[in-house]
């Protein structure tokens, strides 16, 4: 682990110095609440799979203003936003899910909480940095306080494999 440039842990699967790997997964959640842990535990699981000096993983507590430097590195072309999402009552077979993102333009606004659209607004705008994004969601069943997943996102995590290599392969193509 590493330090980035905004000052948050910089977990990678390269030899990161100090530009930015093509692919930077950038995931949020709080490890102490049950599943709401689980985008950086599917972060942490692509930056081990990711092909060598492919990707560098950030994770994150919530989304600040200042990742927006870390998008804007030199070298980075793609950012995947990884978090965990409510899974909804009715809601039939919830599945890790991958969606384009773009920047929202519709509601700037400067605090200590963002979210992935407007990070990629404020890279554009602060740094001219415009990068191909993707959402990435883990389904998520429970969050109380507690380290463990519940065990529908548990076995999300434990079977991501051919998931991960499929982005991988998406992006890569």
């Amino acid at each position: 682990m590493k330090q980035g440039t905004a000052g948050h842990v910089l977990e990678t699967s390269s030899s990161w110095d100090g530009t930015g790997a093509p692919i930077l997964i950038l995931a949020w959640g709080n490890d102490l609440r049950q599943d709401d842990g689980a985008g950086p535990a599917l972060a942490r699981k692509m930056g081990r799979l990711a092909p060598t000096d492919l990707a560098s993983t950030i994770c994150a507590h919530q989304l600040t203003p200042e990742l927006a430097l870390e998008i804007a590195q030199p070298g980075v072309e793609t950012v995947l936003f990884v978090d965990c999402r409510v899974v909804q009552p009715g809601e039939s077979d919830p599945v890790l899910a991958m969606h384009p993102l773009a920047p929202d333009p519709a509601d700037p606004k400067l605090g200590h909480h963002v979210d992935a659209r407007m990070l990629l607004l404020y890279a554009n705008a602060l740094y001219d940095k415009q990068v191909c994004a993707w959402s990435i969601t883990v389904p998520g069943w429970a969050f109380d306080h507690g380290e463990e997943f519940s065990p529908q996102t548990q076995s999300l995590l434990d079977n991501a494999d051919d998931f991960i290599a499929q982005v991988f392969q998406r992006l890569l193509a």
